[in-house]
């Protein structure tokens, strides 16, 4: 490999890792401080399974969800289930999660008090906060670990 690129290169491996990172806390933060906002009752609108297919010729399961609401005499809508959702691997576990969520349903959801447009169905620290986050720490300990044994 060019050495002139090897810097570039792990500078960008350095940003993937510690800003997936840091973005994944703050999705794990802002998830666990809806906890305490207030609920209302929300409308499913519709819900679906999208199918993803990997470079590796496995499938990962995204559940979409289209919902309405109203907060203090205003109409919303939203799509959000929680910060930093992306999707299952396993098909059983999307299906579980678009059965919660299903078109017609009225389910509550969390809404900011301050920002009444941001809303989830999910609230709390989940396991994809924690898969996503460890992800990223995984990344990082890695580069660190193939850097230190080049030097």
């Amino acid at each position: 490999m060019n050495k002139n690129l090897e810097p570039l290169i792990l500078i960008i491996f350095y940003l993937v890792a510690y800003g997936g990172l840091i973005k994944s806390l703050f999705e794990l933060y802002v998830n666990a401080l809806a906890k305490k906002w207030p609920q209302v009752e929300v409308t499913i609108l519709n819900s679906d399974i999208e199918e993803q297919q990997q470079s590796n010729e496995s499938s990962s399961y995204v559940v979409n969800v289209h919902y309405s609401y109203q907060y203090k005499g205003h109409n919303y809508r939203s799509k959000r289930i929680a910060f930093g959702y992306w999707s299952n691997q396993l098909l059983k576990a999307a299906l579980v999660l678009m059965r919660k969520f299903e078109k017609g349903k009225i389910v509550k959801a969390y809404i900011n008090p301050k920002k009444p447009r941001i809303s989830v169905l999910i609230a709390g620290v989940r396991y994809f906060h924690l898969l996503n986050t460890g992800f990223f720490i995984a990344m990082a300990l890695f580069i660190h670990y193939v850097t230190s044994k080049s030097q």
